[in-house]
């Protein structure tokens, strides 16, 4: 009955106990360490993996903001480029405008030159047709002929004298 205790160890249970010893010393010298490297290699591997990872997170993050920033500058430049267009077209109709009106003003002075002339060339057909009537006129009345000089000289003279009085006197 003694033997039946558990309490009380026997030799195979010393023998047990140093064959657990020895092969727990054999696990944690030869089996353990190899599987700590691997877990150690594989936890490393992880690590480089997150840090590679993050890495690459943050060269992406910089690469948006560059890119941003690079469409922002784009932008800002189509801008000024836009404005830069609206003003060189508002310049353009300005001129455009100018040269019209100084081109209106230039025909304008040519037409009432144009119309000066043909007035002084009107008077003066006027003058000449007028002075060829009155010498006509007066052949017919005095039943004479005067000589075409002192015909012109005194149709000049008359009309010098109406010019200065301002007045016509038949």
């Amino acid at each position: 009955m003694l033997s039946s205790l558990f309490i009380l160890p026997n030799a195979t249970f010393i023998v047990e106990l140093v064959a657990f010893i020895v092969l727990v010393a054999v696990v944690a010298k030869y089996i353990i360490p190899p599987i700590n490297k691997a877990l150690e290699q594989r936890q490393q591997s992880i690590q480089d993996s997150l840090d590679s990872a993050a890495n690459a997170e943050a060269e992406a993050n910089k690469l948006l903001e560059k890119r941003k920033a690079e469409l922002d500058e784009a932008r800002q430049r189509a801008r000024q480029i836009i404005e830069q267009a609206n003003k060189l077209a508002e310049d353009i109709k300005k001129d455009a405008q100018q040269a019209a009106e100084a081109q209106y003003k230039e025909a304008l002075a040519r037409a009432q030159s144009d119309i000066e002339l043909a007035k002084e060339n009107m008077l003066r057909e006027l003058e000449e047709t007028f002075g060829s009537l009155v010498v006509l006129a007066a052949q017919k009345i005095i039943d004479k002929e005067l000589d075409q000089n002192k015909h012109r000289e005194i149709i000049e003279q008359t009309i010098k004298d109406q010019s200065l009085w301002g007045t016509t006197k038949v």
